[in-house]
């Protein structure tokens, strides 16, 4: 990730883990992704300080961590869930087989058996916002 290194160093202080939120929001970038370039940039850069911190954090788990992006006013959506569920391919394997052979009845029981499967994904993927 090219420039995560000098945009972390120039961050003012603050908590070692938000910095790497800070760099996960400019960097679109997922946590242990940032923890890997900024490590790369430690070792080549013989930062063993750097290095030791993000060893420090790197296995942390965090439960609250669209909390944490909404106090240091970022935006969230980089680490929410999406919820996408995408049955595109099942879908269009449907409509050949239905085009194939018209004469059987079970490819509409697919097809409906399908629909029912992803209301009812919208339905619990609602009910978890």
């Amino acid at each position: 990730m090219a420039g995560v290194d000098r945009y972390f160093i120039e961050l003012p202080e603050m908590d070692f883990v938000s910095k790497i939120f800070l760099c996960m929001s400019a960097f679109q970038a997922t946590y242990k992704a940032v923890l890997v370039s900024l490590y790369e940039y430690a070792v080549q850069s013989e930062n063993e300080t750097l290095a030791k911190r993000i060893k420090e954090v790197f296995d942390l788990e965090f439960e609250d961590i669209p909390q944490r992006f909404q106090k240091l006013g970022l935006d969230d959506s980089l680490v929410k869930p999406s919820y996408v569920v995408n049955a595109s391919s099942l879908q269009e394997r449907i409509r050949r087989s239905k085009a194939t052979n018209p004469e059987l009845n079970y490819h509409k029981d697919n097809e409906e058996f399908l629909i029912n499967i992803m209301k009812e994904i919208s339905m619990i993927t609602r009910k978890g916002e």
